[in-house]
């Protein structure tokens, strides 16, 4: 009953940035400027998909679980985002000295932290914010079944016009991938905390290539207004380490996640 009573409660809270703070479910329902019934249609699902969970558990009189839901093949895709986080580390810095790879450490910390917090923006949103274009109706590819297009596209930007061998363009396969990885999201990551019966997942153990690629550009401003606006309650050691060095790690981090050959992307590295 706890957990039914938590259906209304608040879904997701701030990223620090005034992105989503104190946002409800029906909220979300509300269709936005630039695409309002495409996110209606996404967060309509997630939700949909929580309430067979939820219903499916109430007359078995079992705790709810997502054996049984397109959703049930946790992790999606290999390897993960920490898996492929501390690739990169050993990797890219590996050969560095100790003070040198502590350092790079802690920033590859701090993004972990702030992508593991980070609130995702509704499709419509992302898509208003990257510049991918207008939305198309949604259809099935925006099930979230199996990760098909894990190795497609950049970081969530706009795309080439150019088709695929399945007719669609990067940019499409960028927002229906944004599209999956949201309600895979939602189902997996924000609505179960606010049910007492249902196992939240974290981000950083759940999702793989698609999902970082498709939020690395909204993580990397929000990390950018958080160094700016706590700059001054750093101290001088800090801010020497944050100013001068995470600027090149997280460029150095981008041009690794858009790159289907980079050693992070290695599952057996």
């Amino acid at each position: 009953p706890r957990g039914l009573a938590a259906a209304g409660a608040a879904v997701g809270g701030g990223n620090g940035n005034g992105g989503n703070s104190g946002r409800s479910v029906n909220d979300l329902l509300v269709p936005e400027s630039g695409g309002g019934q495409e996110t209606d249609y996404i967060v309509r699902q997630a939700l949909v998909v929580m309430f067979r969970v939820l219903r499916r558990a109430v007359l078995q009189s079992a705790p709810p679980t997502l054996d049984d839901s397109p959703l049930a093949t946790i992790p999606f895709g290999q390897p993960t985002v920490s898996q492929a986080i501390l690739a990169f580390l050993l990797s890219r810095f590996g050969h560095l000295s100790a003070s040198n790879f502590s350092t790079m450490h802690d920033l590859s910390r701090l993004f972990l932290h702030c992508l593991l917090h980070f609130n995702l923006d509704t499709p419509a949103r992302h898509e208003a914010l990257t510049g991918i274009g207008k939305s198309a109706t949604p259809s099935a590819s925006d099930a979230p079944g199996d990760d098909k297009s894990g190795t497609t596209g950049g970081s969530g930007g706009a795309g080439t016009s150019g088709k695929g061998a399945d007719g669609l363009s990067v940019a499409d396969v960028s927002r229906n991938s944004y599209r999956r990885d949201f309600l895979r999201w939602m189902c997996c990551c924000c609505v179960p905390q606010h049910f007492t019966t249902l196992t939240t997942h974290s981000v950083l153990d759940t999702f793989s290539k698609s999902f970082l690629r498709s939020t690395f550009d909204s993580v990397k401003k929000h990390i950018a207004t958080r160094v700016r606006n706590d700059k001054e309650k750093m101290s001088a050691k800090n801010q020497a380490v944050v100013l001068t060095h995470l600027p090149k790690f997280l460029l150095s981090l981008e041009r690794d996640v858009i790159n289907d050959n980079a050693p992070m992307w290695d599952v057996n590295f």
